[in-house]
């Protein structure tokens, strides 16, 4: 949805490997936003240690968490634990949600347009005074029918090398 909606987006298929296209990207853009996806992260061990990596090689960089890992901590815990790896970890923001795509794409519209974050769902933030905030859980259908256009300028070689990882069980 992303894409659809003009946003530019770069696929990091292997974080370790493509550090040198993060820095790249964080010198090109003033404020760069990354997504960091937590489909085939589980713990937040490996969270703060991408984090600790971004923080050192993009320091103004905008870091969004979200995915599997997130939902079902969400699902089994509840969204007031996300404040302390948000602190902890030095997270802009974490989407919660299961199929998330409108919610991340709503949040892009935000920050885009600095408008309030009251109308993006599923989100944990600092606010300006660094005050725990979080918005209105809503269930969101799965978004399953995305235009040949987007995969061809999303997952491309010189994005992806020759991979794509899915999870099929859940929404990727």
């Amino acid at each position: 949805q992303l894409v659809e909606n003009d946003f530019r987006c770069r696929v990091i298929n292997n974080f370790d490997a493509e550090l040198d296209l993060i820095r790249e990207y964080d010198q090109r853009c003033e404020r760069p936003i990354i997504g960091i996806s937590t489909t085939f992260i589980l713990q937040w061990l490996e969270v703060g240690r991408i984090t600790s990596i971004l923080r050192e090689i993009a320091p103004s960089a905008i870091l969004v968490l979200g995915g599997a890992f997130v939902n079902d901590h969400f699902l089994t815990k509840g969204r007031a634990t996300f404040e302390k790896y948000i602190r902890k970890y030095q997270l802009d923001y974490i989407i919660y949600s299961f199929n998330s795509e409108k919610d991340l794409l709503q949040l892009m519209r935000v920050l885009r347009d600095q408008a309030g974050f009251h109308s993006v769902n599923n989100l944990a933030y600092l606010d300006q005074s660094a005050r725990f905030c979080t918005t209105q859980d809503v269930w969101n259908e799965p978004v399953v029918d995305y235009p040949a256009k987007s995969w061809s300028r999303l997952y491309s070689p010189e994005n992806m090398g020759n991979t794509l990882q899915l999870r099929t069980t859940s929404g990727c």
